[in-house]
């Protein structure tokens, strides 16, 4: 088979269905319920600041200091907002990033710190609603325009940024009494990561408390070319993740409300979601593993754009309906699995695609 990056392309077109099923992403206006909690200590407790300063004259003042806390989730979840107490917002907003656990390390640490890997969602927000508590003490809100996926049971950083237009003006991140590991901590002035006792205060919410199916092709292990992803994700690719395809809404085939969500896809990159009735043992797949086979079902050709996500539905059903034969339709006791094949010209494996994990999910009427 030729894996060379204009034969990958036309390929993609040719299999252009009719139309896509797209949805946006964003629970703005969504009820949230609380994933992950993390309450105030008394008082605010020892404040650390975390602010970097993004001088428009291009003077860097290496005088940067970032905050991270550690914590893990009991299921799989997408957290779609994130609540926080510090001291009053700067006046460029907030950045909100989530990294991996570093690997090389014996102690709770983002993987920043001795891998220097890139964040696995950075997002800057201006957006967010504002609560004074009384002692200087402010509690934020925000939606993540992108949801983040956590696997259940692993280690994540949350770090929450203030953005100043200029140097030496502080914003300092609140501490809890309920956090198990103490938080870390960077002066990039002086470039050595600390360790604290004491933790930050913060919350992780969703608008799905419940994800829908199981998932499949998990590929962190037997990659094609050592590319294994991290814990629920699919082989790694050129941005250092795995792209994990997620689901939420109801299998309900009358409904027709379920979403195929999938994030950590390289940016403006080709994506098209497949489907089979015909799950199979995972075999690579140019630079990641299939569990798919025949017949499959394709959707419509979509492209990750600025956020390295894609989503499809509500209508799947419905798409079905009009482009798929029947043994391809979503009937009530049908199972489909469902993946997530991409575009990936710079990809670690040089063959120009990879695959998300995937999502088996048996339709109800």
């Amino acid at each position: 088979m030729n894996h060379k990056s204009a034969p990958l392309f036309d390929l993609f077109h040719q299999l252009l269905s009719a139309g896509a099923v797209t949805a946006l992403l964003s629970a703005v206006g969504l009820a949230q319920t609380s994933l992950y909690h993390q309450p105030l200590s008394a008082g605010g407790g020892v404040l650390r600041p975390s602010t970097v300063w993004t001088n428009n004259l291009g003077i860097d003042f290496e005088n940067d200091t970032i905050a991270w806390d550690d914590f893990e989730l009991g299921q799989d979840a997408l957290v779609t907002r994130v609540r926080w107490v510090g001291t009053d917002a700067l006046a460029l907003g907030f950045q909100i990033e989530f990294f991996h656990q570093e690997p090389a390390s014996s102690v709770l640490k983002p993987d920043v710190a001795l891998s220097g890997e890139p964040p696995i969602s950075s997002q800057t927000v201006t957006g967010f609603t504002q609560q004074p508590l009384g002692g200087g003490l402010v509690q934020f809100e925000a939606d993540l325009a992108t949801p983040m996926f956590c696997a259940a049971h692993t280690t994540y950083h949350l770090s929450i940024i203030a953005r100043a237009p200029a140097t030496n003006v502080l914003w300092s991140w609140a501490s809890t009494p309920n956090g198990l590991h103490g938080a870390t901590w960077w002066r990039r002035g002086l470039g050595i990561y600390y360790s604290f006792a004491d933790d930050r205060a913060f919350e992780l919410l969703t608008a799905h408390d419940t994800l829908l199916g199981t998932a499949l092709c998990v590929a962190n292990s037997q990659c094609p070319c050592g590319n294994d992803g991290e814990a629920g994700e699919g082989c790694e690719n050129s941005s250092s993740e795995g792209a994990v395809l997620v689901a939420y809404g109801s299998p309900s085939v009358a409904a027709d409300d379920a979403r195929l969500v999938t994030l950590g896809v390289p940016t403006f990159e080709s994506c098209l979601m497949i489907a089979s009735t015909n799950v199979v043992a995972s075999v690579p797949f140019y630079d990641g593993r299939r569990c798919l086979g025949a017949p499959i079902q394709r959707f419509g050709l979509t492209h990750s754009g600025a956020s390295g996500s894609v989503s499809y539905g509500p209508g799947l059903g419905s798409f079905g309906t009009a482009h798929f034969p029947l043994s391809g339709q979503f009937i009530a006791g049908r199972s489909f699995g469902f993946q997530t094949w991409y575009r990936d010209n710079h990809g670690p494996c040089n063959h120009d695609s990879n695959l998300s994990s995937g999502r088996l999910i048996t339709f109800l009427p």
